[in-house]
């Protein structure tokens, strides 16, 4: 190819240069100059070569509430995606849970925000366009869209339009020491199990008074995430399908629910918020054998890798209970967050790239092998031979079987008032547990305050 540019090259020079000469007469003419080929080749290249432009230097500003191990992996793939687009620069902006939305937020009022972000309360951001639409740079860039779970995509969608993409799924399940229920000889809880046997297997395992007692489960008055999930068991919801709290969340299956759920502090088999205070916490009230169940993410199978504590061999996992016999355990995949893009953005496009090798399956695979989460697709779940393991399975089945499980949506991810859903709901419970109050009693006055703060 090169040898035919430099011919016509001469050609064209010929013909301008002397006008008069034949056809025939141009061919005499050119041959001497074959002598002058790899000079002229050499120029024709070092013209091009001076004529590439390179790809214009940018800095992205990437902020995550990670630490640990969760923050080394963010280090590392940054170092990557450096190497890999030496264009690219990125500030890598970690910051500490606590802090972090009240950061975020004043950013985005400021203008100011980090051109890729990670995002807690989406659902009351998006509708105040501050984060950019993702749809067209899907399209533009081909996005493989099929490496994301289609529930996670729907949460993270407002007016028919995509703002977030998700790096890895949040599966929760009750965790059970082993050892506890073999010196009572009891068996295994298994998928199906029901509200009555959960309550009937805690009042087995729980024994002992004061510092020696052990309770049968935990279940915690002050977590939504918690509380929202177990409560699905029996068809209660907070709130429905057309995102309806009145009438849902102080429903009459709601009451049932919370007076199930309550029970187990009221009756002495789960222990009180001073007591998990007092002894460190559920999980280390876990791993000392001070309770027999909790409920917890896949992550604290990979926590007691790290921190040690108990024996992974005295460790078992199993799905949620459900209300009656023969109904499908009601599971939460959502504990995740999406990573979103500034609307305020001046590399847009450089940002999805960037976002885009960060939630890819190869990431994905890489992220979830360090075993603090579970990935968000199917073939990525099978890939990693999930459902081999043996504690995994019940965190990762959820993901590839369907048909076994309903997925209600929770309060947090899809209503616009779910901090005032939160906050009544809680305050409901403890009411019941510490004041004594009844339960429709108090969850008609949770409405009623959530209406108020709607209003405002």
């Amino acid at each position: 190819m090169k040898k035919s540019l430099l011919w016509t090259v001469v050609l064209v020079l010929s013909i301008s240069m002397v006008t008069a000469f034949s056809f025939a007469g141009c061919k005499k003419e050119v041959a001497p100059a074959e002598e002058e080929v790899a000079p002229m080749e050499e120029a024709v290249e070092e013209t091009v070569e001076e004529e590439v432009t390179p790809p214009e230097k940018v800095t992205l500003r990437y902020m995550t509430w990670e630490d640990g191990d969760w923050q080394t992996f963010s280090e590392d793939f940054i170092s990557k995606y450096e190497e890999q687009n030496p264009n690219v620069s990125i500030v890598y902006e970690p910051t500490a849970g606590s802090e972090y939305m009240t950061k975020l937020k004043v950013s985005l009022s400021a203008g100011t925000t980090p051109d890729v972000v990670w995002v807690d309360g989406w659902v009351e951001l998006f509708p105040k366009g501050v984060f950019e639409p993702l749809d067209a740079y899907i399209e533009k860039f081909d996005f493989d869209i099929a490496a994301q779970n289609p529930a996670l995509l729907k949460m993270a969608t407002y007016n028919g339009e995509l703002y977030g993409l998700f790096g890895w799924a949040g599966v929760t399940a009750i965790y059970y020491n082993k050892k506890l229920f073999d010196e009572a000889g009891l068996d295994y809880p298994q998928y199906g199990w029901t509200w009555d046997d959960c309550k009937n297997i805690a009042k087995e395992l729980t024994r002992g008074e004061g510092a020696d007692k052990v309770y049968g489960i935990n279940l915690p008055l002050d977590w939504n995430g918690a509380y929202e999930t177990i409560m699905w068991g029996n068809g209660a919801r907070l709130i429905d399908d057309n995102l309806n709290y009145e009438g849902v969340m102080n429903s009459d299956k709601m009451v049932e629910a919370v007076e199930w759920y309550t029970s187990f502090v009221k009756e002495g088999l789960a222990p009180q918020p001073a007591s998990l205070q007092a002894m460190g916490g559920a999980e280390e009230m876990f791993k000392v054998g001070k309770i027999a169940m909790i409920y917890s993410f896949s992550g604290f199978i990979q926590s007691i890798k790290v921190h040690g504590g108990f024996d992974l061999n005295d460790l078992g996992a199993v799905m949620l209970p459900v209300g009656e016999e023969g109904d499908k355990p009601a599971v939460n995949v959502h504990f995740t967050n999406p990573i979103c893009i500034s609307k305020d953005s001046e590399n847009k496009d450089e940002a999805f790239k960037f976002l885009a090798a960060r939630v890819g399956e190869e990431t994905q695979k890489e992220f979830t092998a360090l075993g603090w989460t579970v990935p968000t697709t199917v073939e990525l779940v099978n890939e990693l031979n999930l459902l081999d393991d043996p504690l995994l399975k019940t965190f990762a089945d959820p993901l590839v079987n369907f048909d076994k499980y309903v997925y209600p949506k929770p309060s947090w991810c899809y209503s616009p008032v779910y901090t005032a859903i939160m906050e009544n709901m809680t305050n409901a419970i403890n009411a019941i547990v510490v004041g004594d109050k009844e339960p429709k009693e108090a969850l008609d006055e949770a409405v009623a305050n959530v209406k108020s703060a709607e209003a405002k």
